[in-house]
């Protein structure tokens, strides 16, 4: 592959626009920016698509395995990690972290696993 970097997104820490442990990350057209998932410190981490610059942070109730943007909404799959009152392993929510549905029940036997 031929090209140059545009922009690097280094930024270790605790801090806002900083993580620890990035798990998951994608491209976001809709919002033009880059979501990083830091699973250590369990939130997102937003950057501008074109320079890297970072926009917010927005803390998770929940530990994820991965996740994925559309338009409106984020689906976020758990992988049997229990959080509150969820017992599901799919939770759909709108772009302000608002639970919109839950499915895929956890089973009992596969708690915490992942």
């Amino acid at each position: 592959m031929d090209g140059n970097a545009l922009y690097n997104i280094v930024k270790p820490g605790s801090g806002p626009g900083e993580f620890l442990e990035p798990n998951d990350f994608v491209i976001d057209t809709t919002s033009n920016a880059i979501i990083i998932y830091d699973g250590s410190a369990v939130k997102f981490s937003h950057y501008d698509l074109d320079t890297g610059r970072f926009i917010k942070d927005q803390n998770l109730d929940f530990r994820l395995s991965s996740f994925w943007s559309t338009k409106d909404r984020y689906i976020l799959f758990l992988n049997n990690h229990i959080f509150k009152d969820n017992r599901n392993n799919i939770i759909i929510t709108d772009k302000n972290l608002e639970i919109l549905s839950t499915s895929l029940k956890i089973r009992p036997d596969q708690k915490g696993w992942g």
